[in-house]
Formats: C-alpha cells, structure tokens, sequence
C-alpha cells in the first residue's frame, strides 16, 4: 500500500467494530448488530471478511478503498466508495460535512466472502461480482 494518511474516522474504535462488532439494545430490547464482519463471526444478514484475511489485512483494505475508490457513490452528505483489493469488492461510507463521521465497511462479495442466512442458519459464499462497481448512480473512477 502506498503511504497514505488513515481518514479521521478510521480510529482503533471503528476498526474493532467492523472487525469483531458491537450489539447495540433498542429500548424494545430489539438487538442491533453493528460490524462483526471477521471470518466466522456468523452474525445473521452480515458478509464476512475472507477467512485468510487479518484484522491489519481489513484494515489496509478499508484505506485503500476510501483513498482510492473504484467507483463512488454520493447521496446527501453520505459519501460511499467500492474498491477490488486483493479480490474481494470493499465497500466504506461516511457521512456528515467533509464525510468525517464513519458509517461502515463491508465486504461485498469476491474470494472467500461469506454471507450469512438470516433464516435456517448456514451461510453462501458470495462471489466476486464487478458489476456492483458500476451499478446505476455510482461514478466509476477511470485509471
């Protein structure tokens, strides 16, 4: 990875939560999972990182992906960006003026992700797919 500054929001806090997740309770006692996205983590509705992959591994991802995007993707005051690093699609928004509020990093789909059924248990692997990077409203980013 070329030398490049983290974002602002890529603290020790939001990394650990991507990587191992953070349940949240609504006042209905309804569980919010937030992250949780390392390998076997097994969170229901959640993509899991490459079970090969490190925590430092995501982590790289993550910035490589916000600093130099395959395809982007602005709604608002929410800035999101998809990038194929080491074959699996990352995706990583933020919000707020000048985009320093971290919202998520997620993989998407590509070598070794994994998704997890929300019914029945079990999970899907979910293949790469280059599609998503020029899906209707995302700006494709030429080099």
């Amino acid at each position: 990875m070329t030398d490049v500054d983290e974002p602002p929001w890529w603290n020790e806090s939001n990394k650990a939560k991507t990587w191992d997740g953070l349940i949240a309770v609504r006042p209905n006692g309804q569980a919010l999972l937030h992250g949780g996205h390392r390998s076997g983590r097994g969170w229901a509705g959640k993509t899991e990182f490459p079970a090969s992959w490190t925590r430092a591994d995501m982590e790289r991802a993550a910035v490589i992906a916000w600093t130099d995007p395959d395809a982007v993707y602005v709604s608002g005051d929410r800035r999101t960006v998809r990038r194929l690093v080491d074959g699996v699609i990352v995706e990583v928004s933020a919000y707020g003026a000048g985009y320093k509020d971290f919202r998520a990093v997620v993989p998407k789909n590509g070598a070794g992700i994994m998704m997890n059924r929300t019914k029945g248990g079990g999970a899907d692997q979910m293949p790469l797919e280059m599609a998503i990077l020029n899906e209707e409203g995302w700006n494709h980013v030429e080099r």
